[in-house]
């Protein structure tokens, strides 16, 4: 396993902070990033080689969102609130996806095919990619979202600058549950039971799907970004310096 924690390019630019997904085939590897040049880059995590690149968004704003839809399309979201989406092999741009009028943040595939993203206009967004066309809007959050996912039951997490927790019905729109907390929610990963693992202030907690809460463990440090493999290990980077 390898965990592309933060790098720097040699093109004048940092990118320590970035988006990226990885995509697996029967013989090749290919691990993809987004850049504050608007730029997705395509690298061999192996021998660190860059393949190629897509200059997909607009100069200067940032890749924040990737999502491999499958072997050949490659989702993306940027600070210039577009959703694209690529046929990234051949550097296509597929579709844009228009709505979010702040910076997107987040990009989750469905398991019924439709795409959930979430920006700083405070909305989660579900998309049917084929058509382009916006199905729902999920409302609620009172500021930018940092990230969403989707449990094996279809329900949506999001978590969000607003210091909240909260499961949607992404069908229906309905919020199923809300949790408060005193620190904000950054990361998460959902467990194979469907346990939320969420960073915070000191460390992580697990909570149940309905929002409850199971227990917290503390690392000493401010927790800040997940790295989940294979269903059994978590990696953890605090802004301590630590993994």
């Amino acid at each position: 396993n390898i965990a592309l924690v933060g790098a720097y390019f040699p093109t004048g630019y940092a990118v320590n902070y970035m988006s990226h997904t990885t995509q697996f085939t029967s013989n090749n590897l290919r691990y993809f990033v987004g850049t504050y040049l608007g730029e997705i880059r395509i690298f061999n995590p192996k021998t660190g080689r860059l393949l190629d690149r897509i200059q997909g968004h607009v100069a200067f704003e940032h890749v924040w969102s990737l999502e491999l839809i499958n072997r050949d399309v490659l989702a993306s979201g940027a600070f210039d609130g577009l959703v694209k989406l690529w046929d990234w092999k051949r550097k296509i741009e597929l579709r844009v996806l228009t709505g979010h009028i702040g910076r997107v943040r987040a990009i989750e595939i469905m398991s019924n095919g439709f795409l959930a993203t979430g920006a700083e206009d405070n909305a989660i967004k579900i998309w049917n990619m084929n058509t382009g066309l916006l199905v729902r809007n999920l409302v609620g959050h009172t500021s930018f979202i940092n990230d969403i996912k989707q449990l094996t039951n279809g329900s949506i997490v999001s978590t969000s600058y607003d210091f909240t927790l909260r499961v949607w019905n992404p069908y229906t729109g309905s919020l199923l549950c809300s949790q408060s907390a005193a620190f904000r929610f950054w990361s998460f990963e959902i467990y194979r039971d469907n346990t939320i693992i969420t960073s915070w202030l000191s460390g992580i907690q697990f909570w149940h799907q309905n929002c409850s809460l199971i227990r917290s463990i503390s690392s000493g440090g401010f927790s800040y970004t997940f790295y989940y493999f294979h269903g059994t290990d978590l990696a953890l980077r605090s802004f301590d310096g630590l993994i």
